[in-house]
């Protein structure tokens, strides 16, 4: 039975990437379904190393924003950004880095256009040095630690350390938490020069403003999604702060009389939190295969380590 379980909940994640619903049921051939299949089946493009996917972003950075772009060549995408060069001020540049971006297209080629307008617009955005940042643009991501390391290279320097110009703080095990400036349009990175724009005085008074942001977001929109039988739920917000619910899971869960004050979590990707009871063998062992499909599927993975969350305080889990 468990294995008949599993391989159900399993199917629905390949058929619903973007949300992993993991709730009981028969799965209708509606027309998202019908969609995989198709692609499924059909011939594949051919598609672009990340050589040349990095070369066509730069060249269209080129074209379209008439900015100089040169690539920093590495011996991978993760150690190859795009400098963009700002023509009105010769100091100003700006790094980006692909490697999301690239996975993104692999898994849907048909997305490319969609992939690079998007990053066209982040440009876009940044070449406003009259758009200062504001309190309320600041909210809480969860990353994997291995950010940092990502950033050193998207810096180019061997010099200076994420803290001298990242906001985050660690967490528990290989996540931490990244503060973010979120436009709607695009979202970046918050440094401690946002943080004087936007009237923060220091790291706990931005906690305290990125943890009431993201309750404004949460207003009436989270939505939890129970696997019938056991304890493993999904949570769900936006696909884009799903993830960061980990902080205020008390506040998220306290309503819910099927999961415990202490649930185990994970957090595979930025769209993907997984909760179950502590107590729930079953429940945590689907939801450790589930993080990893998740993780390995998803261009904006995050751990595949379980997690606990307890009175406010989260810790790796430790099964007894």
């Amino acid at each position: 039975a468990t294995g008949r379980t599993y391989a159900k909940s399993f199917l629905k994640s390949v058929l619903k990437p973007n949300v992993y619903n993991i709730s009981d049921g028969l799965i209708p051939l509606s027309g998202h379904n019908m969609s995989f299949f198709s692609r499924l089946f059909r011939s594949k493009p051919k598609l672009m190393t990340w050589q040349e996917f990095v070369e066509y972003f730069a060249r269209r950075i080129q074209e379209e924003l008439d900015l100089e772009a040169k690539i920093d060549w590495g011996e991978t995408i993760a150690s190859s950004p795009i400098i963009v060069h700002f023509f009105e001020d010769d100091e100003a540049s700006f790094s980006t880095y692909l490697s999301n971006h690239y996975t993104s297209y692999l898994q849907n080629p048909e997305a490319l256009e969609a992939i690079v307008a998007a990053n066209l617009a982040v440009i876009y955005k940044i070449q406003d040095t009259d758009a200062s940042v504001s309190a309320q643009q600041i909210l809480p991501t969860i990353k994997n630690t291995i950010y940092l390391e990502k950033a050193r290279l998207i810096t180019n320097t061997d010099e200076a350390e994420p803290a001298d110009y990242l906001v985050y703080k660690p967490i528990a095990g290989d996540i931490m938490l990244l503060y973010m400036v979120d436009t709607e349009e695009s979202m970046h990175t918050l440094n401690r020069e946002h943080m004087k724009e936007a009237g923060i005085e220091d790291e706990d008074a931005l906690y305290r403003t990125a943890m009431d942001n993201l309750r404004q977001r949460m207003n009436g929109r989270v939505q939890i999604h129970h696997a019938e039988g056991w304890s493993l739920a999904q949570i769900h917000l936006d696909n884009d702060y799903d993830a960061s619910l980990i902080l205020l899971l008390d506040e998220v869960l306290k309503d819910d009389s099927m999961l415990p004050a202490n649930p185990v979590f994970a957090v595979p990707a930025r769209n993907a939190l997984l909760v179950c009871s502590p107590s729930d063998e079953e429940a945590l062992q689907a939801m450790a295969n589930i993080a990893l499909q998740a993780f390995e599927e998803s261009a904006y993975a995050i751990s595949t380590q379980l997690y606990q969350y307890h009175n406010g305080t989260i810790s790796v889990f430790r099964a007894n």
